[in-house]
């Protein structure tokens, strides 16, 4: 009766992880959305959502202003709770290949100066915070204003 109850655990064990993979699924959120300037797409900007503790996730903005957050190269997301969110376009050299913590594709960009106020690239400081669920999140778009 106990090797019954063990090969019936040790089943149930694999079921739950191929059905939850390794990372534990529940604890994160698919997150993507828009990023605008003056209502204007805000291309090549690099945004990172940073929860209270643990590790943040990043993700940069196509020609549409388009993006996705990635927390590792093979999790897709960010991790459920509450987040600072940064924004950045200060971007010295990206040389085109694969980013190496994420594992997105990029193209080359060349320098360009920042184009949004400080209080977007500081953690502590800026205003923007989101709010992850698990599983698909609606998107999360960031509208954002000259300073003048």
């Amino acid at each position: 009766m106990k090797r019954r109850a063990i090969t019936s655990f040790a089943a149930l064990s694999v079921l739950c992880i191929a059905f939850t993979g390794c990372g534990g699924g529940g604890d994160f959120g698919y997150v993507e959305g828009t990023v605008t300037l003056d209502g204007d797409p805000l291309p090549n900007a690099l945004i990172g959502f940073y929860p209270s503790g643990g590790r943040g996730s990043i993700g940069s903005t196509d020609s549409e202003g388009h993006y996705s957050l990635r927390y590792t190269a093979n999790q897709k997301g960010a991790s459920v709770g509450s987040h600072k969110v940064t924004i950045s376009t200060a971007i010295e050299e990206v040389k085109a290949g694969v980013y190496e913590r994420t594992g997105e594709k990029r193209e080359a960009v060349a320098g360009r100066k920042e184009m949004l106020d400080k209080k977007y690239q500081d953690r502590q400081r800026t205003p923007l915070t989101a709010t992850v669920k698990p599983g698909n999140n609606p998107p999360i778009d960031f509208n954002l204003t000259s300073e003048k």
